[in-house]
């Protein structure tokens, strides 16, 4: 049996002994001062022994707690979690004197504070607490979860992860983002809050004009929706660099992303600066606003947080399958000599990059051609050996990526040369099976000696590869 049909069976046997629904519980509790108000989403099903599993759920910016965390919460608490969503400080029904600020130090606070509550009900499951965290409040739950004593795993839908060189691809560059971040402390400075209208389909000066959910009444613009954005928010939130812990890590982590959703360069750089802590699962076609609400892509990044948070195995599809068992042949069939078997695994063209290696620059070249340059320098090595880990796949219809760590060991006549780094891969989809039309190589360290190449080609040459041959 599969671990994709064992998860489906897991998961209907839990269904069908729950009630699709959850119970609603009012709650308070303190931060930094203020009252945050919050609602506890249970299951309709008995607790179990020591009670239910806890934990955090918090939404994009500028949302409140009625938006997509309590469309999440509730899918949760049809899998068997007591999820509680909260208003932030001054955000919805949580008051304070400083309204609507997008700010990450403070966000980050009311999430530890909201574990902490968790922490201390005795009806709930004792530590740790889990983190769900979507879009803007993906970085903020990391965050936390560094932080706290009490938190554990984390998974993050449709996150938005940017530090400084995402901020300045999305925000219009150095000088867009100094404008933005001028506006903020001017507003800071006045004597009044300055405050712009967060969403709208007709206001241009808006800070998401036109943005689906948040402009539609049958979606996200909900009367509790405070619909404002401080304007003083923005120096915060742009010198934001929520890449930053992902070296941080103490719990395992799950992304649910799209490459059709917002900004799945921060969500990829993030799992592969994350290493082994983090497991990435990739939905294709999905939207950042349809992550938010729309049945089937909540439904299934719901499915996957729960076995995440279970430490099940997630469901692995037939073409995630084949891609990563592609990038793990490459250093084997390398370190075999079997060159035969490895051309088959590249198409016809691939551009190979190795400029951080050696400086050249990218080039062009066929399955052919590549084979025949490794095959006069691989065997002539007394052994070599390239060993892949953490590999991440992202499959977008009928193209796909994926980034791997490796470390190459060569020796020959008593010398030694390491590498380190990462590799990096582009697939498209062919009648016969995927196939690699990228080959980069990421260097990032390197010990002994690179002079063994020159007694590894004069080896080689003497005795050639069969594949030469």
């Amino acid at each position: 049996m599969t671990s994709h049909t064992l998860f489906s069976a897991a998961f209907t046997a839990l269904t069908l002994t729950s009630i699709l629904s959850a119970k609603e519980l009012p709650v308070s509790f303190d931060s930094k001062g203020s009252t945050l108000v919050g609602t506890l989403y249970l299951p309709e099903t008995p607790a179990p022994e020591g009670g239910y599993p806890a934990l955090v759920v918090t939404g994009a910016w500028t949302t409140v707690k009625e938006q997509m965390p309590a469309t999440y919460a509730k899918e949760m608490a049809k899998r068997g979690f007591a999820a509680l969503v909260f208003d932030f400080r001054g955000w919805g029904a949580s008051k304070d004197d400083i309204r609507y600020l997008e700010n990450p130090v403070r966000k980050t606070e009311d999430i530890l504070a909201a574990a902490a509550f968790l922490a201390s009900r005795e009806d709930l499951a004792k530590e740790p607490i889990l983190g769900l965290g979507i879009c803007a409040s993906a970085g903020y739950m990391i965050d936390a979860a560094n932080q706290s004593p009490h938190m554990g795993r984390v998974a993050l839908v449709a996150p938005w992860l940017h530090d400084a060189a995402i901020v300045a691809q999305v925000y219009g560059g150095e000088e867009g983002v100094q404008g933005l971040i001028q506006l903020g402390r001017d507003a800071e400075a006045s004597d009044q809050p300055v405050y712009q209208e967060a969403a709208s389909s007709t206001n241009e000066l808006s800070l998401m004009y036109q943005a689906p959910y948040y402009t539609e009444k049958e979606r996200g613009a909900i009367p509790a929706y405070d619909n404002q954005f401080n304007v003083a928010s923005w120096e915060g939130w742009l010198s934001y660099d929520a890449q930053q812990a992902a070296g941080k890590l103490k719990a395992p982590v799950l992304l649910v992303h799209s490459d059709a959703a917002a900004i799945p360069q921060g969500a990829k750089q993030f799992a592969r600066d994350g290493g082994e802590w983090v497991r990435s699962l990739w939905l294709p076609g999905v939207s950042q606003f349809d992550f938010y609400d729309r049945p089937e892509p909540v439904t299934r990044s719901a499915d996957a947080v729960a076995a995440h948070f279970r430490a099940e195995a997630l469901p692995t599809t037939q073409d995630e399958a084949a891609i990563r068992s592609h990038v793990e042949a490459v250093g084997l069939l390398a370190d075999l000599g079997a060159f035969d078997l490895l051309e088959r695994i590249y198409a016809e063209q691939v551009l190979v990059d190795y400029a951080s290696l050696n400086g050249q620059e990218a080039a062009l070249k066929s399955n052919k051609e590549l084979m025949k340059e490794w095959a006069a320098v691989l065997p002539g090595f007394e052994r070599t050996r390239h060993a892949i880990r953490n590999i991440q796949v992202y499959v977008n219809g009928e193209e796909a990526s994926a980034t791997a760590d490796v470390v190459a060991d060569h020796w020959v006549n008593g010398q030694h040369w390491r590498v380190a780094g990462s590799y990096e891969y582009e697939f498209k989809r062919t009648e016969q099976d995927w196939k690699i039309t990228l080959h980069r190589v990421l260097l990032e360290e390197e010990q002994g000696t690179r002079d063994v190449f020159g007694p590894a080609m004069e080896r080689a040459k003497a005795d050639p590869s069969p594949y030469l041959r």
